[in-house]
């Protein structure tokens, strides 16, 4: 069934492209999007022999977890992926910060956790209506912020985050290879936070 038929559709667009909520066959695409982005951004910001082995099998049950949390409704995860026609092209994840703990109702802080789009389906469209349609449902969570971590390096994703009305904060942290890596090590990717305030929704919700 093509994915703008389904009832869950939150950000339909013309030529076929979609947002909607994930489900358990889409962790297979989820995975593989998650591992050939993770390669990419990271390939040319640490030492290839400091870089983790990426595994789009392990990536897939990854994320396993955060759907079945996000299916559950209590916890106020969110797991959308973007479609062309039938098939995953993209995937985020929104959910409150670690800070926050883990809220079921009222203001707290969220994150966009993950932000992929595959190489080839990339600059149209798909990230922007992922985004909105993530902070859609998080106003109606009652998230009175977004935050998102990005590689300093990153030059385009903080662009794409940036144009989208989020702005550095000043907040920068070093994400280590490994747990045992010293914090003055070179092989850590050094990451910044981007953020927004959010408005109350705008009616409705996604549609």
């Amino acid at each position: 069934m093509e994915p703008t038929e389904t009832p869950d559709v939150l950000a339909p667009s013309p030529a076929d492209a979609s947002v909607r909520a994930a489900r358990t066959a889409d962790l297979p695409a989820i995975g593989a999007i998650h591992a050939r982005a993770w390669s990419t951004t990271y390939r040319d910001l640490v030492p290839p022999e400091a870089l983790p082995h990426v595994n789009a099998a392990e990536l897939t049950e990854a994320w396993r977890p955060w759907l079945e949390q996000a299916n559950s409704g209590w916890l106020l995860r969110h797991l959308l992926v973007a479609c062309t026609g039938p098939t995953v092209v993209g995937f985020a994840a929104f959910g409150p910060t670690a800070e926050s703990g883990a809220p079921t109702s009222g203001s707290f802080p969220a994150e966009l956790t993950a932000l992929y789009v595959d190489g080839v389906h990339q600059r149209h469209g798909h990230g922007s209506r992922l985004l909105a349609a993530g902070v859609d449902l998080l106003r109606e969570d009652g998230a009175t912020q977004l935050v998102c971590w990005v590689p300093a390096g990153d030059g385009p994703r903080i662009a794409f985050l940036r144009s989208a009305g989020l702005a550095p904060d000043g907040a920068a942290r070093l994400l280590l290879p490994d747990e045992e890596a010293d914090e003055q090590s070179s092989d850590g990717v050094r990451e910044v936070r981007l953020w927004a305030e959010l408005g109350a929704p705008t009616g409705g919700g996604a549609t």
